[in-house]
């Protein structure tokens, strides 16, 4: 893996919890909707780079992330702890 592909999946892993917390109390609905796009250039800039296996699974694992904080960030909303 180069030296840009690390730094470029490093910054997803970086911006997912960043991305949760602006979609924190948002309809899923659109949430998904606007991960769906962000996977599609996401995917788009990472195949030539990592191929469409890596990349379909590199993306789908940040979508998860963001998705699974912000569950995890308004759960805690609801119980009044965050």
């Amino acid at each position: 893996m180069t030296d840009a592909v690390r730094d470029f999946v490093n910054t997803m892993i970086n911006s997912a919890e960043d991305i949760a917390i602006f979609e924190t109390g948002k309809p899923e609905e659109e949430t998904l909707l606007r991960l769906k796009n962000l996977s599609e250039r996401l995917r788009r800039q990472l195949t030539p780079i990592v191929g469409t296996d890596l990349s379909s699974r590199t993306v789908e694992a940040f979508c998860g992330a963001v998705m699974g904080t912000k569950r995890e960030r308004e759960a805690l909303g609801a119980m009044n702890l965050l």
